[in-house]
């Protein structure tokens, strides 16, 4: 992901240092990054839709944030085929078939 892969962004969004996590610090600039790639997400929780719809497990929330250094709070995203540096692993990382998250699947009496 290039906005992780600049320096200057690693404030606010960075790699783990084993690059198999995405950490976000601001999802505030996160989302306006995004934005002016030409995509229009206006809440974190759109956001985070769409990850969980890409296969991506948040390790962290508001309870278990991860604070760095200088008391920034930061998101973890992990996703087994997305890392830094394996651009052959992204053919891993598709849509999958939506999902609500808040009703478990029904049970026939088939089963």
């Amino acid at each position: 992901m290039a906005i992780a892969d600049n320096s200057d962004n690693w404030s606010w969004i960075r790699w783990s240092e084993s690059g198999e996590e995405l950490e976000i610090g601001d999802w505030d600039l996160f989302i306006m990054s995004l934005n002016s790639l030409g995509f229009t997400a206006s809440k974190r929780e759109s956001v985070m839709k769409n990850f969980y719809g890409y296969g991506f497990e948040l390790l962290t929330d508001a309870r278990r944030r991860i604070p760095s250094g200088d008391g920034q709070e930061w998101s973890v995203l992990k996703q087994d085929s997305f890392k830094r540096n394996r651009p052959d692993l992204l053919k891993g990382v598709y849509r999958t078939k939506a999902v609500s998250r808040r009703q478990p699947a029904r049970q026939t009496d088939d089963n």
